[in-house]
């Protein structure tokens, strides 16, 4: 199933914090599509989280990840991160858009991670997009074949292409 929430703040813990809300999407089998949009404050991912394709935004917070996001699959999936002010990802948070095999447009799964999102049309240039050592992301294929696209059989010469990243922070220099 898919699930979508708009909501002014998470609680830090109880049943309205994010973890807890990802427990209840689990024993509610909303596993395909997730989408969140918190409009004041900070969140944390701590927990695993399960979605094929996994959305959240901060209107006017920070995005902190210490667990995993899973969006992997039988063909790669998609996760999507995006904050007003900083957007870690700690030491030990995984984020995966694995997948077995290529979708029918030759592609993987693909991830969006950007930090200092505009608002009124107007970036935080303060912002940090914080890619800590130790933390991992994977936009792998298994059916990926090592080439270049001069290469007969390789992946590249038949236009199959791994999982893509999008970094988007703003400049400082």
């Amino acid at each position: 199933g898919s699930f979508l929430l708009d909501v002014g703040t998470f609680s830090t813990s109880g049943a309205a914090s994010f973890d807890s809300i990802r427990t209840v999407l689990d024993a509610g089998g909303f596993f395909a599509s997730r989408s969140f949009r918190l409009r004041n404050g900070d969140v944390t991912i701590a927990d695993a989280h399960r979605s094929h394709e996994f959305v959240l935004s901060a209107d006017q917070g920070s995005i902190l990840v210490t667990g995993t996001i899973d969006a992997s699959g039988e063909t790669g999936g998609s996760i999507s991160l995006s904050a007003r002010n900083n957007l870690t990802l700690a030491a030990g948070s995984r984020l995966t858009v694995a997948a077995e095999h290529f979708n029918s447009a030759g592609k993987g799964g693909s991830i969006l991670l950007e930090a200092g999102t505009q608002r009124d049309g107007v970036a935080n240039v303060s912002a940090l997009l914080d890619l800590q050592a130790g933390s991992a992301i994977d936009l792998g294929v298994s059916d990926y074949v090592p080439g270049s696209y001069t290469v007969a059989g390789s992946s590249a010469s038949e236009g199959k292409f791994t999982g893509t990243l999008h970094l988007r922070a703003p400049r400082t220099a």
